[in-house]
């Protein structure tokens, strides 16, 4: 019986590692499919001397109308920065957030501030990085786990890069990218959804 018991116990702890070794490889896989583009041409290259120049107000909705069988809509900024909706359900509505200010912190942090038409709403700091390319990344919780990846579930991953154009507007591109399986037969979506949008500079 003592036997019985401690070869379960070990086969238990094999198999978590075996779990472990295969969400790992899946996320390192994931996280090499979900890129940007590499024929999209740098409107403003960044860098430490110029990386003031992203910062500024901007119009919350996107200069692009996006149509569709629903009927037609300006992305929203606030969708690029994949919040937690719930906690942040408010910020998602255009109706009462005109706005967002950008200001940088750091090297390696700036604030995102969202404002009504007549206060600020809610603001916060997030992590960023100045990559070659001349565009800020930026560090959000991007990866995302739903329900036991590589056994009955899968992982969302997801990526946001900005920079400003030669009239002052607001460029930000995004990538995202889902990977799971369902006992350890590995799915992967044909393709990376990649969109980009213009936001207005108020001041």
């Amino acid at each position: 019986m003592e036997y019985s018991r401690l070869y379960y116990f070990f086969y238990q702890i094999s198999s978590i590692r075996f779990l472990f070794v295969i969400s790992c490889a899946g996320l390192v896989l994931l996280s090499s499919c979900a890129s940007f583009s590499k024929e999209t041409i740098n409107p403003n290259v960044l860098n430490t001397s110029n990386l003031k120049e992203i910062e500024g107000t901007y119009a919350v909705q996107a200069n692009e109308v996006v149509r569709s069988e629903y009927g037609d809509f300006r992305e929203s900024f606030y969708n690029y920065l994949h919040l937690n909706l719930r906690k942040h359900s408010s910020l998602a509505d255009t109706t009462v957030v005109q706005s967002f200010e950008i200001d940088v912190i750091d090297d390696r942090k700036m604030k995102i501030r969202f404002n009504t038409a007549t206060r600020s709403l809610y603001e916060f700091d997030i992590k960023y990085k100045l990559r070659k390319d001349g565009f800020v990344h930026l560090k959000y919780k991007n990866v995302k786990l739903i329900g036991a990846p590589y056994i009955a579930g899968r992982f969302d991953f997801k990526r946001t890069r900005l920079t400003t154009l030669p009239n002052g507007d607001l460029f930000v591109q995004g990538a995202n990218q889902n990977s799971g399986a369902f006992m350890i037969i590995v799915f992967l979506n044909s393709s990376v959804r990649r969109n980009q949008n213009h936001f207005k500079r108020i001041e």
